[in-house]
């Protein structure tokens, strides 16, 4: 985000032109895998449970890539939609082209890095790091003095082997599961374990990085979606859709992934996959199809929240910064809505015909 609003400054253009399509893009871009995205966990896990098979990491990725290209060029053709904010100004947003340099001590150990620092910043020993100064300033303002201070040998940023590692070893996790030798949880626990093993991380770090508000999230998500199940409620939903959209499967898969599509807005989408996951394997078993595309259908629906800022992690981390108002998402997400959901059903249903099992 703030790579991006330092471009568009430099182009001369309000960032709130660039910030909804980002927001869009990082949204699009996690549909593309298993996990990517937690309802595609979510989904997948129930797809497991019920049916004894196991999706593989990349059965989303041709639908996803088909959306993300059809997104982009949506966004490209309503680009005169996202609006033209005054975005609030940071500690940074009237810099000239004055900078200082500063001089990485040689006693730094190599790896760490500065606070303050953009994140994509790696450091070393003797390395120089330039950092833009308010214009006509004598001298540096706290939030300079606070670029000075060294994180913790807790916070040390790995660069070189420890890199080659990490890569080496998120690219067996891949493979093992794409493979199916290894099933995704486990290959996922044995690539956490690798990367403290290896040093990659620190034990600090590790820990650190779980977000546990997520994994509560996919508690109560799991727990909500065997409840809808054990109870009959989704038994008694599909059998309503059904009976509302007749023996038609591609009409059912339609009014599910437009009834997702809207509730996503105002829940989280782990939530939505795990309320629609049941309703969508029952209705489908019910007309006596394959769950699969209908359940791929739903891994996006879910995920195709455009329309409201509430609707999804990234569009509130750009709402402040873009300063943007609820009805900006609006009048370009409502189209989005409904180009991304004409393109979701349309690859689904070209890579998976629609067929009694």
């Amino acid at each position: 985000m703030n790579v991006v609003r330092l471009w568009a400054r430099k182009l001369g253009i309000s960032p709130s032109k660039l910030l909804i399509p980002l927001s869009y893009a990082s949204g699009m871009g996690g549909i593309c895998t298993l996990i990517g995205t937690p309802p595609n966990l979510i989904i997948s896990g129930m797809y497991t449970e019920r049916t004894g098979l196991h999706m593989n990491m990349f059965t989303p990725l041709v639908p996803g890539l088909f959306c993300l290209a059809v997104g982009v060029l949506a966004v490209l053709a309503l680009r005169r939609l996202p609006p033209d904010r005054k975005a609030p100004e940071d500690a940074f947003s009237n810099t000239s082209d004055y900078t200082a340099e500063f001089i990485v001590p040689s006693s730094c150990r190599h790896g760490e890095r500065l606070q303050d620092v953009p994140r994509q910043v790696r450091l070393k020993a003797g390395d120089t790091l330039l950092i833009e100064c308010a214009p006509h300033a004598t001298t540096f303002g706290p939030e300079i003095e606070m670029a000075l201070e060294f994180f913790d040998s807790d916070e040390i940023v790995t660069t070189g082997w420890g890199t080659f590692v990490a890569s080496l070893i998120m690219l067996a996790m891949v493979v093992l599961s794409a493979l199916k030798i290894v099933p995704l949880l486990q290959s996922c626990f044995a690539a956490a374990l690798a990367t403290v093993v290896f040093r990659c991380c620190s034990p600090r770090q590790a820990m650190k990085s779980i977000n546990w508000s997520i994994l509560m999230i996919f508690a109560g998500s799991i727990v909500l979606g065997t409840a809808i199940q054990k109870t009959g409620l989704a038994e008694a939903l599909a059998n309503g859709v059904v009976h509302v959209c007749g023996p038609r499967p591609l009409l059912v898969m339609c009014a599910v992934s437009l009834v997702a599509t809207f509730i996503t807005e105002f829940i989280s989408n782990a939530a939505a996959g795990a309320m629609f996951c049941p309703i969508v394997y029952e209705a489908a078993t019910t007309l006596g199809c394959d769950p699969l595309p209908f359940l791929v259908a739903l891994m996006i629906a879910v995920s195709s929240s455009f329309a409201t800022p509430i609707g999804s992690p990234t569009h509130m981390l750009v709402y402040g910064p873009g300063g943007y108002r609820f009805t900006d998402f609006l009048n370009i997400g409502f189209w989005m809505n409904l180009i991304i959901l004409a393109a979701n059903l349309l690859i689904v249903n070209l890579l998976w015909p629609i067929h009694a099992l």
